[in-house]
């Protein structure tokens, strides 16, 4: 699997770790005392597919939330928010608190 890395607004080719799975999906992670990116696995989570089949869109879910559209794109790849973000979605939704896992995985 080819996994495409971002580094000083440069895209580069680097390569799938020998220890993941292969339907992982990976997202680099810049530490700022290394310019290599740490790969770490982005957890699957199902706000697009709820949001889509309440007819939302991200920038009304984004107001609604008060949150910003990339907060919401970024978590609709299944990268990782804080509580908080994820309370302020499930109330925008209008869904119950304890919908969290269904939404945002486990």
């Amino acid at each position: 699997m080819l996994i495409l890395c971002l580094n000083n607004a440069t895209i580069w080719p680097c390569f799938e770790p020998e220890n993941s799975r292969t339907n992982d999906i990976l997202a680099p992670v810049f530490l700022s005392s290394n310019i290599w990116p740490k790969m770490i696995s982005m957890s699957p989570n199902t706000l697009k597919q709820i949001r889509e089949s309440l007819l939302v869109s991200k920038a009304e879910l984004a107001r609604k939330a008060k949150v910003s559209p990339i907060t919401i794109s970024r978590i609709e790849k299944g990268l990782p928010c804080r509580m908080e973000t994820q309370r302020k979605i499930l109330l925008a939704l209008e869904l119950q608190l304890s919908d969290k896992d269904k939404i945002f995985g486990s």
